[in-house]
Order: structure tokens, then C-alpha cells, then sequence
């Protein structure tokens, strides 16, 4: 496997700036520019053996809680800074533990304004999208440091939430919720053996639309996907309405009135040959029971 490296996080950031836009984002309908993953200094002593992820739907948040089983391989102690790039942070809601026990922990926004702003040569790399709007962006960061024991295995989880892509504060039928998580940077770490993301949906959005990886479907809400070996490609989802949502948010688009004003003039064609088609109908009739009470008359009198 490879090792933990610069030159290895320096091909990873090269690989991942020329995939292009993704649909999560920081304040919908803006691209997500950031990417979500521990991030370690320069280190050849940790590995990571599996990550479970799990994200829970909350109305237009995702709460994302990443579990890592980490070992160092060495037999000295080691101790080595970490960054967690991750999405917009909603609140205060961040939490970093090792072992069950609370680290602390710095957040940390990086503001950039183009590309020749990044310093390829510091560990704290971000990895972006090769395309800059006018105003520059902005990343978000958790800062922490973990320490090993000697040969120790420890479990560490980040938990954060972040504001889903798309359009999940809508109410009318074109509402909508994305979300990418970026696992290809796994690859920097010197082992990875196991991946299992568990995916939680809520009533706001119960239908899984799409996603680019082939998820189980464990119950109504409930989706999971396992793997031995890590994916080549970034987890990315949408989420919608079911058929009674889609309905009932109809009426409450604001393109509505447009829309009826749009087909008024069909509507109203519509109507009048409605009317005149009962009319007719209702003429025929009247006249067929005329026809047959004539008829009628005329066997009694005869």
C-alpha cells in the first residue's frame, strides 16, 4: 500500500481539482469546494483499518458521524497533527473523540481567492475545484492532534453537521437535497481495509433519487453500503419527494399562478368543449327518450 506522504497528498489534490463541480454545497445552489477527510502531517506510522460513516438526515442538515479504527505500527509512541476538512459547519454542533475520551479541537476557515494561494508544500493542503468564481471561497477545517501509544489501536470519530446541496428548504415539488462525501483521499492513508456507510433518510426527503454507489436498501429509510477496498470514486446522493409530496408541493410553487396563466388559454378551451360536448350529449339523450316515447304512443294507439 502507499504510504502517508506529501507526494502522495500532492497526487491525490492533482487527481481530485480536475473532477469537476459536485452538488453538495455550502449555501444551495452553490458547488461544494471542499473536500470531507482526516487529513495527517507528514507520517508513516498510522494506518487506518476501516471507517464506518454514518449520515443521518435531518430536514435540510446531514449529521455525519465518521468512525476510524486506527492503529500505529510502530513500537514508540507517536503523536501527529490532523485536520478534518469538512462542509459548512451548522453551530457549534462538532465533536472530535479518541477512545471515548473528548480532544480538543480548533476550527479554522481558509479563504482563497486563487489557486496560486495554495502552499502545495504545507501539509494543510486543501483540495479544491479546479474552477474560481469572482469571489474566491471559503473552507471550513477541524483541527486536532492524536497520540498514540506504542502498537495502540485507537477509535476516533468526528461528528459534525453541514447544510445539504440542492434544494432542501423548498416546500413546493421541486424540492431537493444533495450530498457528496469525498472518499478517494482515503487513499493517502497506508492501509485501508474496510468501508461501510450507512445512510438514514427522514420523512422530509424519504426517496433515495440517486446515488453512484450500489447501496443496499436495509429498510424504508435505511441504506448501506459495504466494501473491503476503497471505492475509486466519491460518494455523491440526491434525495427527494415521494408521489403524495410531489402533489401536494405543486400547489405551493411559486410558478403556479404562471403556470395557470400559461395554460389558461387550453383550460379554457378545454371547458368549452366540455360544455359543449354535454350539451350535446344531454341533447341526444332528450331526444332519443323523446323518440321512444312517440314511438311508444304510437303501439298503444294502434
Amino acid at each position: 500500500m502507499r504510504k502517508i506522504g506529501i507526494s502522495i497528498i500532492l497526487l491525490i489534490f492533482t487527481f481530485l481539482i480536475g473532477r469537476g463541480y459536485v452538488d453538495a454545497n455550502m449555501a444551495a445552489p452553490m458547488p461544494d469546494l471542499y473536500a470531507t477527510t482526516i487529513t495527517f502531517a507528514k507520517n508513516k506510522d498510522i494506518a487506518v483499518t476501516s471507517e464506518v460513516l454514518d449520515i443521518r438526515m435531518q430536514n435540510d442538515l446531514a449529521d455525519i458521524t465518521a468512525t476510524y479504527v486506527m492503529k500505529n505500527k510502530q513500537d514508540y509512541e507517536v503523536s501527529t497533527p490532523s485536520m478534518f476538512i469538512s462542509p459548512n459547519i451548522s453551530g457549534s454542533s462538532i465533536s472530535v473523540i479518541q477512545n471515548g475520551n473528548s480532544l480538543e479541537y480548533q476550527t479554522e476557515i481558509y479563504s482563497i481567492s486563487s489557486e496560486e494561494e495554495l502552499d502545495l508544500e504545507d501539509w494543510q493542503f486543501v483540495i479544491l475545484d479546479e474552477e474560481l468564481d469572482e469571489y474566491g471561497f471559503k473552507v471550513q477545517t477541524i483541527n486536532f492532534d492524536l497520540d498514540f501509544k506504542a502498537n495502540e489501536e485507537a477509535e476516533i470519530i468526528v461528528n459534525y453537521k453541514y447544510a445539504l446541496g440542492g434544494y432542501p428548504s423548498r416546500t413546493d415539488n421541486y424540492k431537493r437535497g444533495s450530498l457528496t462525501y469525498y472518499l478517494t483521499p482515503a487513499a493517502m492513508w497506508e492501509d485501508f481495509d474496510n468501508l461501510t456507510i450507512n445512510l438514514y433518510l427522514d420523512d422530509n426527503m424519504p426517496v433515495l433519487k440517486s446515488s453512484n454507489l450500489d447501496f443496499e436498501k436495509i429498510s424504508s429509510k435505511h441504506y448501506r453500503y459495504e466494501s473491503t477496498s476503497l471505492p475509486n470514486e466519491n460518494l455523491e446522493i440526491e434525495l427527494g419527494l415521494n408521489t403524495w409530496q410531489k402533489f401536494i408541493g405543486y400547489f405551493n410553487s411559486p410558478y403556479l399562478m404562471m403556470n395557470l396563466l400559461m395554460l389558461a388559454p387550453f383550460i379554457i378551451i378545454g371547458l368549452i368543449i366540455l360544455v359543449v360536448v354535454i350539451v350535446v350529449v344531454v341533447h341526444y339523450i332528450k331526444k332519443k327518450k323523446k323518440s321512444k316515447k312517440i314511438v311508444e304512443k304510437d303501439v298503444e294507439n294502434s
